[in-house]
This record gives structure tokens, C-alpha cells and sequence, in this order.
């Protein structure tokens, strides 16, 4: 494929697993906090989340208040788009790095979650 295609489908694909992992982890931060679910807002994020989050719930337990099944999908999800975006660019990545690459980009994820979140909460 020519290297604009390839940038292309790099990009929409990098774009539609950072969403679906924003929308995963809204979710579970809203559980945290114990929103009403009733918003549509929340009833958006269930609807888009549930097909994948309910199967996995069956095979990995919570671990107190911290929905595990949910944690396991956005690092499955990042890692995906991880290498994926290697398989399209001409810079491959060793599992490794695909690995620690996802982890690190998961905790900025949340970071800067946070940091929108609470300068929302000041403005």
C-alpha cells in the first residue's frame, strides 16, 4: 500500500481504539464514583461498552471496586491498536515494546483524564 494510504488506515484505526478506550474508561471512572446511570450520557457509554465488557466479565473477576474486566479490555485494545499501527508504518516494533508502549499509553490516557476533568471542574 503507498505510504499515504498506509497513514491513513494508520490513523482512523489509532483514532476509533483511542475512542472506544476513552469511552471504556469514562465508564469505569463513572463507576468509581458512583454516577447516576440514568444520565444519557452514562446510558451512551453502556450501550457502546457493554457487547465486549458483559462476555468478559464472566471470565475475570472484579478485584474489590476496581473493574478488572474493564482495566483488561483497554490494555488489550491499546496494545491491538499498538500493533497495528506498527503492521501499517514502516517502524516495527518488537512485542516488548508493543507491551510496555500500551501500558505507558493507558496511564497517560487516564492522566490526562484527570487533568481535564478537574480543570473542568475549576473553569
Amino acid at each position: 500500500m503507498s505510504g499515504s494510504g498506509a497513514n491513513a488506515i494508520s490513523y482512523l484505526v489509532g483514532t476509533l481504539i483511542d475512542l472506544y478506550v476513552a469511552a471504556v474508561l469514562l465508564r469505569l471512572l463513572l463507576q468509581w464514583v458512583r454516577a447516576d446511570f440514568y444520565n444519557p450520557v452514562c446510558q451512551f457509554l453502556v450501550k457502546v461498552t457493554n457487547p465486549v465488557l458483559l462476555p468478559l466479565r464472566r471470565f475475570v473477576p472484579s478485584i474489590g471496586r476496581l473493574d478488572t474486566a474493564s482495566v483488561i479490555l483497554m490494555y488489550v485494545l491499546e496494545w491491538l491498536g499498538a500493533w497495528l499501527v506498527g503492521q501499517f508504518g514502516s517502524a516495527g516494533m518488537q512485542w516488548q515494546q508493543i507491551m510496555l508502549f500500551a501500558a505507558v499509553k493507558l496511564l497517560m490516557t487516564l492522566l490526562m483524564t484527570y487533568f481535564f476533568l478537574i480543570m473542568l471542574q475549576y473553569s
